[in-house]
């Protein structure tokens, strides 16, 4: 690894890191809480909430941690030159589309989660997560045209 591309890199392992670490103080609320309630039939169900939520975040953000390398080269930024404001422009886009994401399979798996029961169950979830999903995917493709399009504006 070249250090001319380092702070893109270290901005997405910095997200990654942040994805691994910050649903833990939540994870553990919620089950010491989800612990004394009794949900009655559903449950199991309410319980297993957190629990796609944490399993989501850790698994995205270990991906960032480990493949930050291969994120800078598909989005064309160039190694051969320092970073520079248009580099952390398209880096900052695709974790934003990241994040998107993983919004989206968060509300998915609550959705999913809660499906089998009426009074749990909110379509809500269901559209939060086909329009973030979407979003997300449509933000991290044009992260590295928006960077193109950062660096025409600033040269004219």
């Amino acid at each position: 690894m070249q250090s001319n591309n380092k702070l893109s890199e270290t901005l997405i392992a910095l997200i990654g890191i942040w994805l691994v670490v910050s649903p833990i103080p939540d994870f553990v609320a919620t089950i010491f809480a989800y612990s004394t309630t009794d949900f009655g039939e559903s449950g199991n169900q309410m319980r297993f909430i957190p629990i796609i939520h944490l399993s989501t975040k850790l698994l995205c953000g270990l991906g960032l941690i480990f493949t930050r390398s291969k994120i800078v080269s598909i989005l064309s930024l160039d190694i051969s030159t320092p970073s520079d404001t248009r580099n952390l422009l398209s880096a900052s886009v695709f974790l934003l589309g990241v994040y998107f994401i993983l919004n989206g399979c968060v509300a998915f798996g609550q959705f999913y989660a809660t499906a089998q029961s009426d009074s749990l169950s909110d379509p809500y979830l269901f559209w939060q997560g086909t329009f973030s999903t979407a979003s997300g995917v449509i933000v991290g493709i044009m992260s590295s045209r928006l960077g193109k399009f950062w660096w025409l504006l600033k040269r004219s």
